[in-house]
């Protein structure tokens, strides 16, 4: 189940995600689409594509299953990178639980 996590970069605030994620598992890469991370979305498509031509389609699906697991943890992790940091401290505890390591504010 995913949490939600609170990260902020220049004072404005944005939501982001850890753990499982039950929107790319029903939605595949219309997630990233509408979340604005238009790369991640193009990769996905792309793969999801590409996998599902070669095995007639429960490829992509099988795909979207695996990538739940992983998905929210990357594009929380792209956004530390991008300079965001956790708001409070709720954020930045759940993110050290779930094994996500960001620059302190400092």
């Amino acid at each position: 189940m995913a949490k939600q996590v609170i990260l902020e970069r220049d004072g404005i605030a944005k939501p982001s995600y850890v753990g499982f994620s039950w929107t790319i598992f029903f939605f595949g890469a219309w997630v990233p689409l509408i979340r604005g991370r238009y790369l991640d979305a193009l990769v996905m498509f792309m793969v999801t594509m590409i996998v599902a031509y070669f095995t007639h389609g429960a490829g992509g699906f099988i795909f979207n299953i695996i990538l739940s697991f992983f998905y929210n943890k990357y594009a929380t992790e792209q956004m530390l990178k991008e300079g965001y940091y956790p708001a409070d401290e709720i954020s930045a505890f759940l993110l050290k639980q779930h094994g996500i390591y960001f620059k302190s504010r400092d």
